[in-house]
């Protein structure tokens, strides 16, 4: 039996339940409650040490990094017609979900509302630190990220990003 433990408004566990519901895998649900912080308990955190949502159980493993147990369940359960058979197309796959992870995700991270950027240089840390250490620093956030605009120029395998 699988078992997804995940959040219901979790990107990355619909992730995982999409691929799931493609393959026409059966699985029970279990809600981990991120505002109890259940995530950060001893017994999820068995589960999944970085204590992030979704982890996958299935015939013994554990399975937790959205985009790895996607490609993981892809490749045992839909080899053909969820993953490719050549090496070729393997490697165009594996592109396209080490650039979501790294650079859409990313990008979407830093554009949210009060998102956290590096501190300059000539912050105070400490203490006698102001509370002004702890707001935060969304000062050039446009110029560092180009968000989901930034896309536009890029040649997809599912085809170009319109506006």
């Amino acid at each position: 039996m699988r078992i997804l433990h995940g959040h219901p408004l979790s990107a990355n566990t619909y992730r995982v339940r999409l691929m799931l519901s493609f393959l026409g895998l059966e699985y029970e649900e279990r809600t981990v409650d991120l505002l109890r912080r259940e995530h950060r308990r001893r017994e999820f955190l068995a589960l999944n040490p970085s204590g992030q949502v979704p982890v996958l159980e299935e015939d013994g493993a554990v399975l937790w990094e959205s985009h790895a147990t996607v490609l993981h369940l892809a490749r045992r359960h839909g080899e053909g017609a969820w993953w490719p058979t050549s090496e070729r197309e393997q490697y165009l796959v594996l592109r396209w979900s080490f650039f979501d992870a790294n650079d859409v995700q990313m990008r979407k991270q830093n554009q949210r509302p009060g998102a956290f950027l590096p501190f300059q240089a000539d912050d105070k840390i400490g203490p006698g630190a102001g509370p002004d250490l702890f707001r935060p620093r969304l000062v050039g956030a446009k110029k560092r990220s180009r968000g989901i605009r930034g896309l536009k120029n890029f040649r997809f395998q599912a085809g170009s990003f319109e506006k």
